[in-house]
């Protein structure tokens, strides 16, 4: 069952981890940095906190774990009363809303192990400033040698342009994907040269920013 305003049978939550191996290999852990510098704007802080609490419990317990939800509000400092509409409550909402968390029943939540990078729609709604921090960041993974989620995005781009997908349309596949604009630009460029120019020892374009 996925719920975008979950509701509960009582005040004891299951937490079980949600596999995910593409999110797994691709993601950043909740505690990261790269979490408090770009999903903090766009998750807000009160559902930043409760996911790395609710990532930090498999640490322990990877299997899954039981928590108290009026104890779990306290600890984070914040209220569960007023049912749904309590901000304890509206937060685990936003974990459903984001895709980092899903109900399984009422009385289970699956939660990711790690957060997927940003959208590039998620990332037009942090300021400019951050977005080039962001850009910044991708560009300094790709040039630190082997790069599991270059090397995916350029696998998972090859696959599309065999089957016949343009250029553009594979690099929109990629960030549909939940790739960032930069390294879905450059890993279909280099499917594409790999495919169509393969003695090429460079790409016959530059990547967009």
């Amino acid at each position: 069952m996925t719920q975008s305003r979950p509701t509960f049978a009582s005040q004891y939550l299951q937490i079980e981890p949600w596999p995910d191996e593409l999110v797994e290999k691709l993601g950043y852990d909740a505690r990261s940095d790269y979490v408090e510098q770009y999903w903090l704007g766009i998750l807000g802080p009160s559902t930043v906190w409760l996911i790395r609490r609710l990532v930090s419990g498999f640490d322990d317990q990877p299997d899954g774990y039981t928590i108290d939800l009026d104890e779990t509000a306290t600890i984070l400092g914040l209220r569960n009363n007023g049912g749904k509409n309590s901000p304890f409550m509206r937060a685990i909402t936003r974990t459903c809303q984001f895709g980092l968390a899903r109900q399984q029943d009422t009385s289970t939540l699956a939660v990711r192990r790690k957060l997927p990078p940003v959208t590039q729609s998620q990332l037009r709604k942090l300021p400019q400033r951050t977005q080039d921090e962001h850009h910044r960041h991708t560009e300094e993974r790709l040039r630190k040698g082997p790069n599991p989620q270059y090397d995916r995005a350029v696998n998972v781009a090859a696959g599309l342009i065999t089957t016949g997908d343009t250029l553009e349309a594979t690099r929109q596949q990629l960030e549909t994907w939940q790739f960032d604009r930069h390294t879905a630009t450059s890993a279909a460029l280099e499917a594409w040269n790999q495919r169509h120019h393969p003695n090429r020892p460079e790409p016959v374009a530059q990547p967009r920013r």
